[in-house]
């Protein structure tokens, strides 16, 4: 789980994986998604000094039946050089990778993601109303993954595609390990690495796929207070509905 991200964008003085949402931290209730799910245990990539140590401290208390380690990302490089420094830590032949800030994620959506296709990588995407900022989903005129683009990087045509990258992964570890590296060779002195640009070279090996799942409350991320504030809504009725059960 990348869990090393600032999440300025909150303005809060906690971490970003800690923010609260309906009293428990974003990265719990993923972690609490992905035991539901049957994973038992799971490497976190924090950042270093206090900040990380916070998000050990409570991710340790609230992580439901998920074991958990821990690894430390030194400088803010990118999702690349993150699932790297989980790398000592990791010696399963398939690596599932899921962002901290997806709260709204369900065992049913998670489920689906670790049973698709033994492709070297697999991509969650999902077709949402609202995919602001969310990296887009590119595909060929018979509707394979093409390649993904981040918003920032995206045309006006590309941002109005409303695919987006959910931010969960499953690679094949073999292919996953020695592609990192080049992407973060390619990198030096140009920016942030990003562990998406694996997907195009899966891509061109014929082993890439993008799951589409289900969404039917929108969005799983939260990047703002208000995104927050619609995620406290649907949290608050899941529970209310499973009281009514």
């Amino acid at each position: 789980m990348l869990a090393a991200g600032r999440g300025q964008r909150l303005r809060a003085e906690q971490p970003k994986p800690l923010f609260p949402i309906c009293g428990r931290a974003m990265a719990s209730h993923v972690l609490h998604a992905i035991g539901e799910a049957g994973v038992q245990h799971a490497v976190v990539v924090v950042p270093p000094g206090e900040r990380g140590w916070q998000i050990r401290n409570e991710l340790s208390r609230d992580a439901g039946c998920v074991n958990l380690r821990f690894a430390v990302q030194h400088e803010p490089r990118g999702t690349a050089d993150a699932l790297r420094s989980a790398q000592p830590e990791i010696q399963t032949s398939r690596v599932f990778v899921i962002n901290a800030d997806l709260p709204l994620i369900t065992a049913e959506q998670v489920r689906t993601l670790l049973h698709a296709d033994e492709a070297d990588a697999v991509i969650a995407t999902a077709v949402v109303d609202d995919p602001a900022k969310m990296g887009r989903i590119l595909r060929d005129q018979q509707g394979n993954l093409d390649g993904i683009v981040e918003w920032r990087d995206a045309t006006a045509a590309e941002r109005a595609i409303c695919e987006v990258n959910l931010g969960c992964y499953l690679f094949n570890a073999a292919f996953l390990w020695p592609t990192l590296e080049r992407i973060i060779a390619r990198a030096q002195g140009a920016g942030e690495a990003y562990a998406t640009d694996a997907l195009p070279e899966a891509q061109r090996r014929g082993a890439a796929l993008a799951v589409e799942l289900p969404t039917p409350d929108g969005r799983l991320n939260v990047e703002t207070l208000s995104d927050a504030a619609d995620a406290e809504a649907i949290m608050r009725r899941r529970v209310i509905n499973r009281l009514l059960e």
